[in-house]
């Protein structure tokens, strides 16, 4: 069974999720995910179909390991955080960050729906400054950001202050899409990048921070991919492995 056919256009998609009940919950049809529990009208329908970006579905499946640490920055509603769970399986553990209220609860109803006892939820948006900013949660769900416009407050935390902290563990991979504070977070981050070398899963949201970005992980040791092949200056969704992996 394959859904990808389904013309997801921002017209149907809002037809479709205005006449879907809210609370309709159902097993997600295909994909790795297939079975798990899923609030249908939560985000996108990609979500529940079991057909959303295939490509970074494919290489999360291929490099994320057994007993490993997986930072998903950015969770959303918990597609990512769920599969990761599944691929580290019990003696791993995902830490899921999502500084949307809203977002948060569905995340947190995803979770404990499908049983997963692994994954840890930070209310927070990931940054390069632990304190509180200005957040936008006026927007789709999938694409509300820190912004300027003031709609509500987070709290924001650096990938180096809870790793220093030992409120999370060192991650093995890091999912990052943060809908342009991508750069914010791997600043944020700069130490925990040096030492323990993770993966790393980025999506970019414009020209100018994806260019921002590949010369900050050039810097910091770390050679970057298009997540799906191709040409990277026509590629949105980045993939960085260190050029010197920890231990060598």
């Amino acid at each position: 069974m394959n859904f990808r056919w389904v013309p997801f256009t921002n017209q149907i998609g809002a037809i479709l999720q205005a006449v879907i009940p809210k609370t309709l919950v159902l097993p997600i049809p295909q994909g790795p995910l297939k079975g798990e529990k899923w609030v249908v009208a939560s985000g996108v329908l990609e979500y529940f179909l079991g057909c959303f970006e295939p490509d970074k579905v494919k290489l999360l499946e291929r490099f994320i390991q057994k007993g490993k640490v997986v930072y998903d920055v950015g969770a959303h509603v918990g597609y990512f955080s769920l599969l990761s769970a599944m691929l580290v399986q019990d003696e791993g553990q995902v830490i899921a960050f999502e500084p949307n209220p809203d977002n948060a609860k569905r995340l947190r109803q995803h979770i404990e729906m499908n049983g997963y006892t692994n994954i840890k939820i930070i209310e927070a948006a990931v940054s390069n400054e632990n304190g509180e900013s200005s957040f936008d949660d006026d927007k789709e769900s999938s694409t509300s950001c820190l912004s300027p416009t003031r709609r509500i407050i987070v709290k924001t935390r650096t990938i180096d202050a809870l790793v220093e902290s030992r409120e999370a563990p060192p991650p093995d991979y890091l999912k990052i899409d943060v809908e342009g504070a991508e750069l914010l977070v791997i600043k944020g981050a700069e130490s925990t990048l040096k030492s323990y070398r993770p993966l790393i899963f980025l999506a970019t949201h414009s020209p100018a921070l994806k260019k921002d970005c590949i010369d900050l992980l050039d810097s910091l040791g770390y050679v970057v991919k298009p997540e799906s092949g191709g040409d990277i200056d026509e590629a949105k969704d980045l993939f960085a492995q260190p050029a010197t992996p920890l231990g060598f």
